[in-house]
């Protein structure tokens, strides 16, 4: 797998959304499950960080969190959700400006997602019709812009169709194109190109790069797929079971993971170059939140769990400068095995 390529090192003033030790339960048969454990990473000014995991490790909740659109009943029971100097949590009426201005949401199926009987050009201008009080001539005329920006041929024309006139990669097109109207800091991609074929898929990650670099617009990207971190993300944070295993540089943690769990994920992913070798499965299940275990969530499936896994959480605790690791295994351990 190819690495996004890295970039200067940033300091703490660029840092632009941090979560801090995040807990999110939801009521489940009349008790509050905790799907999202301790959670804490932080976003800088233009880059891409990678949230990567099985299904249902709580990425896609962590975005929801991070947005204010958790399912009915779920709530944020401690921790808390920076934005610019902005608490999310404790002043949750600042996400009504936030949302569209500050971060934007690139949902997994647009098919879903935008509005079956409005016409594209509309759903891409109706945040910013509101935010910025553009007329409908100007609304217009930015959505036509915005779709030629996201590479959509003849936009003048694709502008009054709707979301079933067009293919799945337009369609993706056309979240993105409403995502950036109102010139946002951040978006929040939940597996945005999942549904996609390759082509388009590729096409799409391209776009997002050009984003990042252009406009200067951060990404926080959940996707299973470790081939994608690698092409577009920086960072990379490794969730399971609601938690996070392991956070760093993608070339570091890609190159040298250090939790199992990271080694696991990588050694089940196809590789373009090197040796041929055989893809490995992980061991199990992922744990439902009902079935979470004791101690480390991943020690059911660990081929180096000790009793002292099954009874202790380890703390996520620092390996190398940027670089955390949950992991009770000795350092030097680790790196012989190669993980």
């Amino acid at each position: 797998m190819e690495h996004a390529p890295d970039e200067t090192a940033v300091n703490a003033q660029d840092t632009i959304l941090e979560v801090s030790h995040l807990h999110v339960s939801l009521p489940v048969d009349g008790n509050r499950l905790e799907v999202l454990k301790d959670l804490s990473f932080k976003v800088h000014a233009g880059e891409a960080m990678g949230l990567v995991g099985e299904s249902g490790s709580g990425k896609s909740m962590t975005l929801r969190a991070i947005i204010g659109l958790l399912p009915r009943k779920a709530t944020v029971d401690s921790g808390d959700i920076i934005f610019k100097n902005s608490s999310l949590v404790t002043e949750p009426s600042r996400l009504e400006t936030i949302r569209g201005t500050g971060i934007s949401m690139v949902f997994q199926e647009p098919a879903i997602a935008l509005n079956p009987v409005m016409r594209v050009g509309e759903q891409i201008t109706d945040g910013a019709q509101r935010h910025l009080g553009l007329s409908k001539k100007a609304a217009r005329e930015l959505a036509i812009e915005l779709m030629s920006e996201v590479g959509i041929v003849e936009p003048e024309k694709r502008v009054d169709s709707y979301p079933f006139e067009l293919s799945g990669g337009m369609r993706q097109r056309i979240m993105i194109a409403s995502a950036i109207a109102c010139k946002p800091q951040l978006i929040l991609c939940d597996e945005p190109t999942t549904a996609l074929d390759v082509t388009v898929q590729q096409q799409v990650l391209n776009l997002f790069s050009r984003l990042r670099d252009e406009m200067h617009i951060s990404l926080l990207y959940v996707t299973h797929d470790m081939a994608v971190v690698a092409n577009l993300c920086n960072r990379v944070t490794v969730m399971y079971s609601g938690t996070i295993m392991e956070r760093g540089n993608v070339q570091d943690v890609f190159s040298h993971p250090q939790h199992p769990y990271t080694a696991a994920l990588l050694n089940s992913t196809p590789q373009i170059s090197g040796p041929i070798r055989r893809l490995e499965s992980i061991p199990g299940t992922a744990p439902s939140l009902a079935e979470r275990p004791d101690g480390c969530p991943f020690a059911p499936r660990c081929r180096y769990a000790t009793e002292r896994c099954k009874v202790t959480t380890p703390a996520l605790s620092e390996y190398r400068h940027d670089w955390d690791v949950a992991c009770f295994r000795e350092t030097n351990e680790r790196s012989h095995h190669g993980e």
